[in-house]
């Protein structure tokens, strides 16, 4: 099943680095799901009822780990149906400031079969739930240029990065024509690993 586009990010990219993904995780650079709380409503799952979940996919792999959360099978499907279904992302926003504990689901595709068998709910005034992860989400599908994944460039002489390009693996059908302008960072993950 291919993936769709989200978050100005192309699906074929988020399909292509899904191999990176899985490397990670067994090298034990993601999250830990087993015994993990839900990043977004904290709801412990001792064995299962957690994803891992990333709003951006770069543009680099490390930008990728470092953005990539455990999160419960509901939150996890109500942050991707929530351009689809504002009033009920609303609802459950305010749910979480009002610390309503929230039914777990037993997986994703029962979450996601369950919200978009029926249309919104009515109207729900917005509110911020208090969890800085979930209110600092777009409440408006991104319409801005894609997003270009890129990969390091290192100095083989001093091991050194120096800069940024597009990632071919990313790209499978051909790496895009731009310039990436390089500016150094630091990439701090959002919750431990």
């Amino acid at each position: 099943m291919a993936l769709a586009d989200y978050n100005g990010w192309i699906g074929t990219v988020r399909e292509a680095r899904n191999p990176q993904f899985y490397d990670a995780l067994r090298k034990g650079h993601l999250p830990k799901l087993r015994g993990a709380h839900c990043y977004a409503c904290g709801i412990s799952h001792a064995d299962a009822g957690l994803s891992h979940h990333s709003e951006e996919y770069g543009p680099t792999m490390d930008d990728y780990i470092a953005h990539t959360v455990p999160l419960c099978y509901r939150c996890h499907v109500l942050i991707h149906s929530r351009f689809s279904r504002p009033n009920r992302w609303n609802r459950y926003l305010s749910r979480l400031r009002g610390g309503n504990v929230l039914t777990p689901l037993p997986s994703m595709n029962a979450g996601f079969k369950r919200i978009f068998a029926k249309p919104d709910i009515a109207y729900f005034h917005a509110v911020d739930s208090g969890i800085a992860y979930l209110d600092n989400m777009a409440r408006v599908r991104y319409s801005g240029q894609v997003k270009i994944a890129t990969r390091w460039v290192i100095d083989h002489d001093t091991g050194e990065i120096i800069g940024e390009e597009p990632d071919p693996i990313a790209y499978p059908g051909g790496v895009p024509d731009v310039t990436i302008e390089y500016v150094p960072r630091s990439i701090t993950p959002l919750c431990p690993r």
